[in-house]
């Protein structure tokens, strides 16, 4: 019997099925680590930025930065620069 050098049919479609599942495992993995990283990038700048709220509040006797007391945004929150801290409660 003369050696076989040539790639039989079912060896390649053995070795494409086997691509195919490989990637049908590697992009959902692909996406949740993306996803997952833009959830690290949000939370690292919430972090520096309630950071820096408590820096403020440490150099300006414990009154934290707080929005005018005029404007839509005071409207909804109820700010007011006297306030020794924000008053976050409704009512």
């Amino acid at each position: 019997m003369a050696n076989k050098k040539a790639v039989m049919p079912i060896e390649v479609l053995v070795i494409v099925a086997v691509a195919v599942i490989l990637l049908a495992v590697l992009i959902p993995w692909l996406t949740h680590t993306r996803v997952r990283s833009r959830h690290n990038y949000c939370g690292t700048n919430l972090k520096g930025l309630g950071t820096a709220m408590f820096v403020y509040a440490n150099d300006y006797d414990d009154k934290y930065p707080q929005l005018p007391g005029q404007g839509p945004w005071a409207k909804k929150l109820g700010f007011d620069y006297n306030l020794a801290r924000p008053q976050f409660e409704r009512g």
